[in-house]
C-alpha cells in the first residue's frame, strides 16, 4: 500500500503465520532449531517456548500497584520467548521499527516496543482481524475495547476495520499523550530502555488478558530488536 508504513509487510512476512504461529525461514534456520517435532523437514520453526507461570496470567487485584521495579521482575518471571524465537520475530519487525523512528518521529526504545506489540498482536498485518469466539480485535495493535474504538472512529473519521496502517498508528501515537498517557506515564516507570518499556506498555496500556504472560513475551521481542541496528 503507497505511503502505508506497514509496506513489505502488508499480510504479514512471507515467512511468519501470525495465526498457527509458525516461522518458515529455510532449512538452515529449521534445522538449528531444536524445537522442530518428528516429522519437520526443517523449513518450518514451530513455537514451543516454554513458560514459567510462576506469577499466573492473571495477577492479583492489587498486582498493578507494585511499584514499577516488582513489576517487572514479575514479568521477567512469567516465562519469555526462546531466544532464538524472539530474534526472528525482531528481525521481521525490524523494518516496522525503523518506519516508525523516520517517518513517526518517535523515539528508538518506543518505536521498539510498539514494533514488538504489533508484530506480536497481528504479524503487522494493518488487515488482520482476531480470531476466536467474538472476533473483536482489528489492525496492527489488535484494539478491542469498545471505547477506545469510538475514541479511534472519533480521531481518524473511520472505524478501525476500515482504516490503514498510518491511522492505526497514528491514533496509538496520539493515545499515549491524551487518553492512555497517565498510563503510559507508569508504563515508561518500568524502565526507560525498549524491553522494559514494552512489558509496561503492554501491562499498562494495551492490558491483555494474559497480562504478564504477554508482557514478558513483548520484553524479549523488544529486547532483541533494540539490537538490530536502525536503517
Amino acid at each position: 500500500m503507497a505511503g502505508d508504513a506497514t509496506s513489505g509487510h502488508k499480510g504479514g512476512n512471507p515467512w511468519h503465520d501470525p495465526k498457527s504461529g509458525r516461522f518458515t525461514s529455510g532449512p538452515a534456520a529449521g534445522a538449528a532449531e531444536s524445537g522442530n517435532p518428528p516429522g519437520n523437514n526443517g523449513n518450518e520453526i514451530v513455537v514451543t517456548a516454554p513458560r514459567f507461570r510462576t506469577q499466573g496470567d492473571r495477577p492479583s487485584a492489587g498486582a498493578h500497584h507494585l511499584p514499577p521495579e516488582q513489576i517487572l521482575a514479575a514479568i521477567k518471571q512469567t516465562g519469555v520467548l526462546s531466544a532464538r524465537l524472539a530474534e526472528l520475530h525482531a528481525e521481521h519487525a525490524a523494518q516496522f521499527r525503523d518506519t516508525l523512528i523516520r517517518k513517526y518521529g518517535l523515539p528508538a526504545p518506543l518505536a521498539a516496543a510498539l514494533a514488538a506489540s504489533a508484530e506480536l498482536e497481528s504479524g503487522l498485518d494493518a488487515s488482520v482481524t482476531q480470531s476466536g469466539k467474538n472476533g473483536q480485535g482489528h489492525g496492527l495493535f489488535q484494539l478491542t475495547n469498545p471505547a477506545r474504538k469510538a475514541l479511534f472512529e472519533k480521531f481518524t473519521g473511520t472505524t478501525i476495520e476500515k482504516s490503514t496502517a498510518d491511522q492505526q498508528i497514528r491514533y496509538q501515537v496520539h493515545e499515549l499523550t491524551n487518553s492512555e498517557q497517565r498510563k503510559f506515564d507508569l508504563a515508561k516507570k518500568v524502565g526507560s530502555h525498549a524491553g522494559s518499556l514494552a512489558a509496561g506498555y503492554t501491562y499498562y496500556v494495551e492490558r491483555p488478558k494474559f497480562n504478564f504472560r504477554d508482557s514478558a513475551d513483548r520484553y524479549a521481542v523488544a529486547h532483541a530488536l533494540s539490537k538490530i541496528p536502525i536503517k
